[in-house]
C-alpha cells in the first residue's frame, strides 16, 4: 500500500480514520497508482489526498493542463516522443529542457543550451528508450527555485531552494538519505560523501504566496509544495508537488509542518462527523 499514516491510529466508533498518503509515484508507479485509488475508495476514510488529485498532480502533462485552464503562468510545453520532436522544440525556443512525464528529484532532467546538437540528440534518445515520451521546455534563466508549502488554504514554510553552481536545478538527480545522528541529508551513492545544502528560509513576496495559493488549489491538493522560478520578472509555476520533501529542513520547521497537516487532517475528520 502507498506509505503513509493514520492521523488517528485508535479512534473511537464512529470517528472516521485519516489517512496522510505520501505515496511516491516515481518508481513502479502503477502498482502505487493502483493501491492508492483502492484506498480512496474505504469507506469513512478521509484521504489527503485521495487518489485524483494526487495523480493528476504527479503527471506533468496532467498539472500543466490543469493549470493552464485556471489561468497560473505555467512555461510552454511540448510533447516529445521522437529526435524530431525534440529538434523542433530547440528550433522553435533555442535553449531547451526535456524531462519525463512523471518523475521526482531531478531524475533525467536535462538541459540544452546549445539546441539539438549530436550529443543532446544521442541523450534524448536514451531518455526516450527509457521514458517513450518526454516533456520539452523552453529555458528560462533563473537563479534559484522558490518553494511555497502549503496546507490547506494557507502558507506553510516557504524557501529558496539552493541550486548548483550552474543556478538552474536544485536537485541534480542525487539520492538523498536522511541521517538522524547529525539531522543532515547526503548522498547515497557519492564517495566522499556529499552533504546536500540547507535551502534559505524566506518570507516571500504575497504576490508568490498567492500564485502558490492558487495553484494547489487548481491541482485540488490538501498538502503541496509548490515551485515558482522568476526569470526577467516573470514568475511561472514549474510543479505543484503533492508529496513535497520535508526531511532537508530543520527538524523544528519539519515538527511545524507535521503539526499543520495533523490540525488540518482533524479539521477534515470533523467536517465530515
Amino acid at each position: 500500500m502507498p506509505h503513509g499514516h493514520a492521523a488517528h491510529d485508535h479512534a473511537p466508533t464512529g470517528f472516521p480514520n485519516t489517512y496522510v498518503s505520501r505515496a511516491h509515484l516515481g518508481y513502479q508507479w502503477r502498482g502505487t497508482a493502483e493501491a492508492l485509488y483502492l484506498l480512496s475508495s474505504v469507506p469513512d476514510l478521509v484521504m489527503l489526498d485521495s487518489a485524483t488529485p494526487h495523480i493528476r498532480s504527479v503527471s506533468k502533462f496532467a498539472m500543466i493542463h490543469r493549470l493552464t485552464q485556471v489561468g497560473v503562468p505555467t512555461q510552454p510545453t511540448r510533447s516529445c516522443s521522437s529526435i524530431a520532436d525534440f529538434e523542433a522544440a530547440c528550433a522553435e525556443w533555442g535553449s531547451t529542457v526535456v524531462k519525463p512525464s512523471i518523475g521526482f528529484g531531478g531524475h533525467d532532467v536535462e538541459r540544452f543550451l546549445d539546441g539539438d546538437d549530436e550529443k543532446g540528440r544521442l541523450k534524448v534518445g536514451d531518455l526516450l528508450k527509457t521514458y517513450g515520451t518526454l516533456l520539452c521546455q523552453p529555458y528560462f534563466p533563473h537563479s534559484g527555485v522558490l518553494r511555497v508549502t502549503t496546507i490547506g488554504d494557507q502558507p506553510s514554510v516557504s524557501f529558496n531552494q539552493v541550486t548548483g553552481d550552474d543556478g538552474w536545478k536544485p536537485n541534480h538527480g542525487h539520492k538523498w538519505v536522511y541521517h538522524a545522528e547529525d539531522d543532515e541529508e547526503y548522498c547515497a551513492c557519492c564517495t566522499p560523501r556529499v552533504k546536500r545544502l540547507r535551502n534559505e528560509m524566506v518570507d516571500p513576496k504575497p504576490e508568490m504566496v498567492d500564485l502558490a495559493l492558487r495553484a494547489a488549489a487548481a491541482m485540488e491538493l490538501s498538502m503541496a509544495g509548490v515551485d515558482i522560478i522568476e526569470s526577467d520578472g516573470q514568475a511561472m509555476v514549474l510543479e505543484v508537488n503533492a508529496c513535497p520533501g520535508f526531511s532537508s529542513l530543520q527538524s523544528d520547521l519539519r515538527t511545524k509542518i507535521g503539526e499543520e497537516i495533523v490540525q488540518l487532517a482533524e479539521e477534515r475528520v470533523k467536517s465530515v462527523r
